[in-house]
């Protein structure tokens, strides 16, 4: 399977973890993985989601930025900005 598909697949399994509540573990395994793979831009992404659903808003807003200082035009940029934004808004601090 190429690099990108691998990418991918986790990036996938990542959002499961955080979309059924389990985002301290999706944290933790984000991290292993970059340290294995610190060019993996998604995993900022799905970092942010995680500390987001965590209401860790500061480091969700750190990993968001991250992910678009390494991939301003990635998968998830669009993305990756807009929730930038909502948690930058006045009422999100």
């Amino acid at each position: 399977m190429p690099e990108k598909d691998k990418r991918l697949s986790r990036c996938n399994e990542y959002q499961r973890m955080i979309e059924n509540g389990d985002w301290p573990e999706a944290i933790s395994a984000l991290g292993n993985a970059l340290e294995a793979d610190p060019d993996y831009s998604g995993a900022f992404f799905n970092l942010g989601l995680a500390y987001e659903k965590g209401g860790l808003t500061r480091f969700a807003r750190a990993a968001y930025e991250e992910y678009l200082r390494i991939a301003p035009d990635g998968y998830w940029a669009k993305k990756a900005g807009e929730r930038l934004a909502a948690l930058s808004a006045p009422d999100s601090a």
